[in-house]
């Protein structure tokens, strides 16, 4: 599969890890596949929440 900025991966999210500088997070996009992303922590804003599908 080909990847730009434009694709839209189905999947859901699994895991988010918020650190003192980075926050990552994970989705599930079937296969036993998993995208990691990751931004600054002023980025995911001042209170980061987790991916809709991220059940805990």
């Amino acid at each position: 599969m080909r990847l730009s900025i434009r694709n839209r991966l189905p999947g859901r999210g699994t895991d988010v890890e918020h650190g003192a500088v980075m926050t990552t997070g994970r989705v599930a996009i079937g296969g036993g596949d998993t995208v990691t992303a990751a931004i600054t922590k002023d980025a995911a804003g001042p209170e980061p929440r987790p991916p809709p599908g991220l059940r805990r």
